[in-house]
Parts: structure tokens; sequence; C-alpha cells
């Protein structure tokens, strides 16, 4: 059956100041939110110090590599400046070569 008011005013309602076992779980509850939440947070403050190292090392890589990728290109036009020095050194000498060689046929001629 359902009890009057004198009954209801009499029944006894839990104050903050008692553990009742709503708020005592409620409490253990925010509790362990509030460890997780701080761990999930010492996990991304740890990931977000790994991340900027990471990057920094990557970028300090790409430097060096971007460093040595223009000095290899130099290398390379230097190096193809030789060639074409050397092939116009080579055309020279056959020219060279091709004229003694009709000079000797010449003298072997007279």
């Amino acid at each position: 059956s359902m009890p009057n008011k004198k009954q209801a005013k009499r029944q006894r309602i839990p104050t903050s100041e008692e553990d009742s076992p709503v708020q005592q779980s409620g409490v253990e509850s925010m509790a362990s939110s509030q460890v997780s939440l701080n761990t999930i947070a010492a996990n991304l403050s740890e990931f977000a110090a790994q991340t900027s190292a990471s990057f920094e090392k990557l970028n300090d890589s790409i430097c060096h590599l971007s460093t040595d990728v223009k000095s290899l290109r130099e290398e390379v036009a230097s190096v193809q400046e030789s060639v074409g020095a050397a092939q116009e050194e080579i055309n020279t000498l056959k020219k060279e070569n091709e004229s003694l060689e009709q000079r000797v046929t010449d003298l072997e001629g007279r």
C-alpha cells in the first residue's frame, strides 16, 4: 500500500554527509573516471612529446638530405661539364689525328 503523508515524512532520506551505497558508488565511479582521465592525459602528453621529438629528428634529416642533394647536383653538374670538356678535347684530337694522317699519306705519296 502507498504510504500516507505522515509515513512519507517519517521515511529517512540520506543526507549528503552520509555514505549511502548510491553516493559511495558514484564517488568511486568519479574517482575511477578521474584516474582514467589523468592516465589518458599523461599518455597524450607523452605521445605529444615523442611526436615532437620525432618531428624534430625528421626535420633535421630532411635538412641534411636537402644539403646532400644540393651537393650531389653540383657534383653532377661539374662532372657533366668535365665530360663536355673531355668530349671537345676528343673531337679536337680526332681532327688533329685526321690532319696528321693526311699529311703522312701526302708525304708517302711523294
